[in-house]
């Protein structure tokens, strides 16, 4: 068989524990980092109640790096990734651990010292407990790397003696619980089965040295990943071919060295490809990732003797190309990277049977192949700040501090304009952009304390037409602002300067269908949907390059919508996309296909849809936790619940709520909702309750003719 490449086959699966302050027990999860081949390394936070994945940027791997690893440092302070590129280096970044924002530590890259040649080089990562020590397998070279981690700022040191002998081609790489051993799978070739290397740890130096009988034969070829048990008891090993199955060893203690478990190798399904697995906190059970079949696997594990028995109808689908996995601290949900499906995979996990519920599918990229989580002393919080209502008719911007507690709305300046239709903020909220109706568009940098809103340079910027929507989002490492143009009938794409907020260009604009009237993207930039109000359409895009998507049934751009769509929202996972239409009084609702290189980006309508509006719809929004859209009519606010399975939409009791509205806005912790009228010149307050109803709690003056809001904030 040949070689399959460990772009696509080395899966870390390990649960790392990352939590400020070393600590030996495991807290709540905060973040997601989902490394893709952008390269880039999206960031998410993590829900711990719901286990969902909101989507907070995107950092560009500088240097022309490609991830092949990631792991954490213990402090939850620091996180590193291995390169594919073959040049033998250690990439680290500074978590900030108010945002999980990146930037990169001092003197990064690091080298592993290896000089070998092949198709990657530090294959996998992992950290002694007390987070004293890094180790990296250098596959092409045959060495293991050892580095010193300055606790303080992340920097990497090489451990004298570094790199160490390893075996043939190591990959994966597993430490126990005490820290007294590094496990090393050795993948070794086609015509010989592959080793299990065990060393020492010096806890003093970091030096490595083989316990006495290493390398141990393994059953199998192709040897990739190891897991072990919490109690370090059992180790099982992972191999990168048809029918490799999981090999089991008991595991010595106090000297390291391993014996077979009988029954060792374990199958792994029906013409099974293994990919991963996961152990619990428990030990209990063992969760294995096929991607030859796009599925997921349960195993008990026998306490006693080490042995699996497969779980019978405990099969879950992923998505196709799945690559990676792993669990959150409570062990209440797993998470699956899809590669080149560009999601993740979400599962709720029964304590008791440890069987698995598909929860939803979550947007990660381009080729999204490694997932990591790393833990805190409690759950990311988000705290709504600023709000900024544009007036078209007095060509102004509304400034106002929210209340964090109330919602409600204080203004605290105001700025002149020319004449704004739409409002969006960069995904980092430092910067506030409007669309203008002298076809310019406006950039502004937000104070952080007081929400005052100033010119970045080089704004107003051009190079629109007649802008009607606009929205911002992050992409592989880059923020991007795109509007649609309903003077030319083109969509525009703009790349975001990070530092200054300067907009670029991109270096064409695209068609849209005839009459742009509305714009939203996926959370991590993947796809671009535009509504087309004159032609009834909607169009999808690449969100990075602008290209269409065509529909496969026409070969052309567009997918039919209803009479004069013109709102449009994506939900925080990216899996619905949803079109209001003016002229049908009715939400059309759509799933994105995310499922390999089937029809990507297509959406196709869910059951049910189109959904019954009020009078005139022209706004739609879906709340940041992704259980409630709101619809703008003429007659008030329709509210529904979203089915996170299917994207079937149900009208809330009591719906519609408050009097006619023109634009809507919300909180970003998802408890208040804004709605802007243009005939009363004011900003209405709602608290958004449990169950999705809304309570009026106030309003706010704005300028002359209010046509978009948006609110923005602040995590800790």
């Amino acid at each position: 068989m040949n070689r399959v490449p460990k772009s696509v086959a080395i899966t870390l699966v390990s649960i790392v524990l990352a939590i400020p302050g070393i600590s030996a027990f495991a807290q709540t999860s905060r973040f997601a980092y989902v490394a893709d081949f952008g390269p880039a390394i999206e960031g998410y936070t993590v829900n711990p109640a719901t286990g969902q994945l909101r989507h907070v940027g995107s950092t560009p791997v500088a240097g022309g790096f490609i991830p092949e690893g990631l792991a954490l440092h213990p402090t939850g302070r620091f996180l590193y990734l291995s390169d594919f590129t073959a040049t033998h280096v250690v990439v680290a970044y500074v978590v900030n651990q108010a945002t999980g924002s990146l930037t990169a530590v001092p003197g990064s890259p690091f080298s592993t010292g290896g000089n070998g040649f092949g198709c990657a080089c530090s294959s996998d990562l992992v950290f002694t407990p007390d987070g004293r020590f890094l180790y990296a397998s250098d596959d092409a070279s045959n060495l293991v790397a050892a580095f010193s981690v300055n606790p303080t700022t992340g920097v990497l040191t090489t451990v004298p003696g570094s790199p160490f002998p390893a075996g043939n081609s190591p990959e994966g790489l597993v430490i126990n619980s005490g820290g007294e051993f590094l496990f090393e799978a050795d993948q070794g070739t086609a015509i010989a089965t592959s080793t299990i290397s065990v060393y020492r740890i010096n806890s003093s130096s970091g030096a490595i040295t083989p316990v006495a009988g290493s390398p141990f034969p393994d059953q199998s070829l192709y040897t990739v990943s190891l897991e072990l048990t919490p109690s370090g008891n059992f180790l099982y090993v992972g191999h990168n071919v048809t029918n490799g199955g999981i090999s089991a060893f008991a595991v010595n203690t106090t000297t390291g060295s391993l014996t077979s478990v009988p029954g060792s190798p374990f199958a792994i399904g029906e013409v099974a490809f293994f990919w991963g697995f996961v152990i619990d906190a428990t030990g209990h059970f063992l969760y294995s990732l096929d991607d030859n079949n796009s599925r997921v696997e349960l195993f008990t594990i026998n306490s006693k003797t080490g042995a699996l028995t497969e779980v019978a109808g405990s099969l879950l689908p992923t998505k196709q190309f799945a690559n990676s996995i792993t669990m959150d601290s409570a062990g209440k949900f797993i998470y699956v990277s899809n590669g080149p499906s560009t999601s993740l995979s979400l599962f709720s996990v029964d304590h008791t049977t440890g069987k698995l519920s598909v929860l939803e599918s979550v947007d990660s990229g381009a080729a999204g192949v490694f997932i990591k989580l790393a833990n805190g002393p409690r759950a990311v919080s988000y705290i709504p700040k600023f709000a900024y209502v544009a007036n078209q008719g007095s060509g102004s911007l509304s400034e106002y501090a929210i209340d964090s507690t109330t919602g409600a709305q204080t203004v605290v300046g105001s700025k002149s304009d020319n004449h704004p239709v739409a409002l969006t903020a960069a995904p980092e909220g430092k910067f506030v952009y409007a669309a203008n109706g002298n076809s310019t568009i406006s950039g502004y940098k937000m104070n952080p304390s007081t929400g005052v809103l100033n010119s970045v340079a080089g704004s107003p910027f051009g190079g629109v037409n007649q802008p009607v929507a606009a929205v911002s989002y992050a992409a592989q490492g880059f923020e991007m602002l795109a509007t649609a143009n309903a003077g030319d009938n083109t969509v525009a794409l703009f790349t975001i300067d990070q530092t200054t907020g300067a907009l670029s260009l991109t270096p064409t604009k695209v068609p849209s269908g005839v009459g742009p009237h509305g714009v939203a993207a996926t959370p991590a930039g993947t796809y671009l949907f535009v509504v087309n109000s004159r032609d009834n359409t909607v169009w999808a895009y690449n969100g990075l390059t602008g290209a269409a998507i065509l529909n496969p049934k026409t070969g052309n751009p567009g997918f039919p919508t209803g009479k004069t769509p013109v709102g449009v929202a994506v939900d925080p996972a990216g899996q619905f996309l949803y079109v209001v239409n003016r002229s049908s009084n009715n939400v059309s609702g759509y799933r994105i296909s995310s499922n390999g290189f089937v029809h990507p980006g297509v959406p196709s309508p869910v059951r049910g849809s189109p959904f019954a509006a009020g009078t005139s719809p022209v706004a739609v929004l879906v709340d940041p936790l992704g259980r409630y859209l709101y619809v703008a009519n003429s007659d008030g606010i329709s509210a529904y619940a979203i089915d996170a399975s299917t994207g079937v939409l149900t009208s809330i009791a009591g719906s519609p709520f408050g009097t006619g509205v023109d634009a809507l806005g919300v909180s970003n912790d998802g408890k208040f909702l804004y709605a802007t009228s243009k005939v009363a010149g004011t900003a209405s307050i709602f608290s958004i309750n449990a169950d999705g109803t809304l309570t009026a709690a106030g309003c706010a003056p704005t300028g002359t003719q209010p046509v978009s809001i948006i609110a923005t904030g602040t995590s800790k």
